[in-house]
Order: structure tokens, then C-alpha cells, then sequence
């Protein structure tokens, strides 16, 4: 299921670039299969959650739970950037060039955080999951930088308002795809932590003593620095 996510993940981000029908049909068969593997494995899992389980049987149970309620929402946002692309195709209209070389820093980094992400999943590699977190609020950060480049070129006639929508819809799926990538990456540390806790530990990465997130969101940001 995962690795089905994150090839609809690439091939959507694939078709903000360049659009291609044959691809989006095969995407969105792609969706339809997603949507089947969290509905078996949720059912599977609720089953098993009904047996006398010991508490750990019963933690991963709920944070595998957690896991493909995520990618299925990854799924989803997959599909909305392609209805965005579609609807794009349709009325002959695109991004102008500087809106779109904005774009292309926030698609990397998608690239980036959802492939991440799920080899942290399937190698079961806390490591790997801990480097999400810094990539996730670097994307926070480039679009909160971008609504205000598409503000201005709204205000300077750069773009229209049809397609002001359609940019931040994109932009929108984007964050939240990165959102989910986070909860899941949080969901690998945690099953293999046993005194691990979200809160405590969303609250303390990003405090200026964590070394290592905080130089991992320079490096980050240097990356896809937007200027």
C-alpha cells in the first residue's frame, strides 16, 4: 500500500509538470486500489483488535491504524492534484512562469518528504523518520512564502483569479501531503519506542537544543530556498 502511495504521489506531482491523460487514467486506478487496501487491512485490524491482546499487540495494531489512514489521505490529495491539472488541460490556461518556478521547489520537496517517508516505513528505519519532521515545517514554511508571491502577482495582474484557486489548491494538497508524511513518520518512531509520546515529542524537536532538527531545516531551506 505504501509504495502504491508513493508512486501516485510522484506521478501526480509528475503531472503538474507535464500533463499526460494515459498517466492520470493509471493514477487514478492507482487511488481506487489504495482506497481497497485500507479498507481490508482496517477490517483485518479491527478484527484482531477484538482479541484479548497484550498492550503492545494492542499499540501497534492502533498505530498501524494510524498508518493507513494517512496513506489513504495521501491517496486522496494525489487525486485532487489531478483534478487540478485535468480542469487546467480543459480550459487551456497554466501558471506564469514565476509562479511556476515557485511551484517547482514545493513539488521537489514533496518529492522528497513522501519517498522518505516511505522507506522509513517498509525498512522500518527510525532514523530516516526522524529527518521528516524538519522537511515537513520547511514545506509549511515555502508555502506560507508563496501565498504571499501569489498575492502580489494577483495584485500586479500576473495572474488570474480562476487560477490563483487552481495554484492554491495545489499548494494546499502539497501541505497536507506533507502533514500525513509526518503523523506516518511519527508512527514508525513510535513502534519502536515503546515510552515514545507525540506531544512531548512534537513539542521538544524543534526546540533550539535539537541539533540535529535544526540543522536539518537550514539545510532544508537553503535547499529549496525560493529566491
Amino acid at each position: 500500500m505504501a509504495k502504491i502511495v508513493e508512486k501516485t504521489i510522484l506521478g501526480a506531482v509528475a503531472q503538474v509538470r507535464k500533463y499526460d491523460p494515459k498517466t492520470i487514467n493509471e493514477l487514478r486506478a492507482s487511488e481506487d486500489i489504495i482506497d481497497k487496501y485500507e479498507d481490508v487491512l482496517g477490517s483485518y485490524l479491527v478484527k484482531l483488535s477484538a482479541h484479548e491482546l497484550n498492550y503492545l499487540d494492542s499499540r501497534e495494531i492502533s498505530k498501524i491504524l494510524h498508518v493507513i489512514g494517512d496513506l489513504e489521505r495521501i491517496g486522496d490529495h494525489a487525486d485532487n492534484m489531478l483534478e487540478v491539472v485535468e480542469e487546467m488541460h480543459d480550459k487551456n490556461v497554466s501558471f506564469s512562469q514565476d509562479g511556476m518556478r515557485d511551484l517547482e521547489k514545493m513539488l521537489s520537496a514533496v518529492e522528497e518528504i513522501i519517498t522518505i517517508t516511505i522507506k522509513s516505513l517498509v525498512e522500518e528505519d527510525t532514523q530516516l523518520a526522524s529527518s521528516v519532521e524538519p522537511l515537513e515545517q520547511v514545506i509549511d514554511h515555502i508555502r506560507a512564502e508563496m501565498k504571499q508571491r501569489h498575492i502580489s502577482r494577483l495584485q500586479e495582474g500576473g495572474c488570474t483569479i480562476e487560477l490563483g484557486f487552481m495554484y492554491a489548491d495545489i499548494l494546499s494538497d502539497c501541505e497536507r501531503i506533507s502533514d500525513h508524511c509526518s503523523n506516518v513518520a511519527v508512527c514508525v518512531i513510535q513502534l519502536h519506542d515503546e515510552t515514545f509520546d507525540t506531544h512531548d515529542y512534537l513539542n521538544t524537536v524543534k526546540k533550539e537544543n535539537n541539533g540535529f532538527f535544526k540543522s536539518e531545516y537550514e539545510r532544508l531551506l537553503a535547499k529549496y530556498d525560493l529566491d
